[in-house]
């Protein structure tokens, strides 16, 4: 698994940053997130090209190109990447329907794994 910033992402969104990069993976699974994608061969002005621009779609549709793909949903990892961008807690809460509380934990056990780390 690959870390995003802090959080492992699942297995799927690990190998599809491995491919098109962090921030790929992370816009596909809060548009896609539960759901199944067909990623084009002929990325150019596709839907997926609009959302993640055309070297992350070109790097897909070399990889998968023609294929759909299964996009998990990953919440803690994008409660992380919502929070990058400037979100607060509860409005994180509300976008990933989770409680506010299950937000806090999530942030609370990265500070603490961070801490540990600083005093090993």
């Amino acid at each position: 698994m690959t870390t995003a910033q802090g959080t492992a992402l699942p297995a799927a969104l690990a190998n599809i940053a491995e491919i098109a990069g962090r921030e790929a993976a992370l816009r596909l699974a809060f548009k896609y997130g539960g759901s199944r994608v067909y990623i084009p061969k002929k990325y150019l002005g596709s839907d997926i090209a609009q959302l993640l621009g055309n070297e992350s779609a070109r790097a897909l549709a070399k990889h998968y190109g023609g294929e759909s793909i299964s996009i998990p949903i990953g919440k803690k990892a994008l409660a992380f990447w919502l929070a990058e961008q400037g979100q607060a807690v509860e409005e994180i809460a509300r976008t990933l329907r989770v409680d506010r509380t299950t937000v806090h934990r999530w942030f609370s056990r990265r500070m603490d794994s961070l801490q540990l780390k600083l005093f090993a």
